[in-house]
């Protein structure tokens, strides 16, 4: 043996007096003290069955914070915008993917409704260059105009583009809405 090196506890002898139990190995020769008596700490993976529940558990809260976070159907969504003229409120019935209706109501800058104009609406997805043929949006009342089944093609950032034509002119507002699905 080299003088730098430190002697083996127990050396080996390749192939006398060992016998496998379990994954260690043991030799026959070797006395076990009390002190070491226990069983040795084995490293290996965790049974497949803890990894099973982990990976369960972990995919049912993602669920439920998934669901806790979708945005609820069945609500409207209100915007706020004018022009130098015009105070407009939109009403979208249902702000998601697929076809809606939106009602306008247009006041002047003295809180009066605006009658005698014609509106068009033209909705544009900004990122895709999504955008439908322009939807008019007919009176309903004074101040009010609806605009029935206007299309959403995609989920994201859309712009609702109101033109107001009436005697004194024409205005244009555009105002941001987001599509969810």
């Amino acid at each position: 043996m080299d003088p730098g090196r430190t002697p083996l506890h127990d050396p080996h002898r390749a192939g006398r007096g060992r016998r496998r139990r379990g994954r260690c190995l043991v030799s026959a020769e070797t006395t076990v003290s009390p002190v070491d008596s226990a069983p040795a700490q084995r490293r290996s993976r965790p049974p497949a069955g803890r990894v099973t529940a982990v990976v369960a558990a972990v995919a049912a809260l993602s669920a439920l914070a998934g669901w806790l976070l979708w945005p609820d159907s069945g609500r409207s969504v209100e915007l706020h915008g004018g022009t130098a003229r015009f105070v407009l409120t939109v009403t979208v019935a249902d702000a998601r993917q697929g076809a809606s209706d939106i009602d306008l109501r247009v006041d002047d800058r003295a809180g009066h409704p605006v009658q005698g104009l014609t509106i068009r609406l033209d909705a544009s997805d900004p990122r895709m260059g999504y955008a439908d043929a322009p939807v008019p949006a007919v009176d309903s009342g004074p101040g009010r105009y609806h605009a029935a089944a206007v299309q959403f093609m995609a989920t994201g950032q859309w712009n609702l583009t109101f033109t107001l034509d009436g005697p004194d002119g024409t205005d244009r507002i555009t105002v941001p809405l987001w599509i969810s699905g």
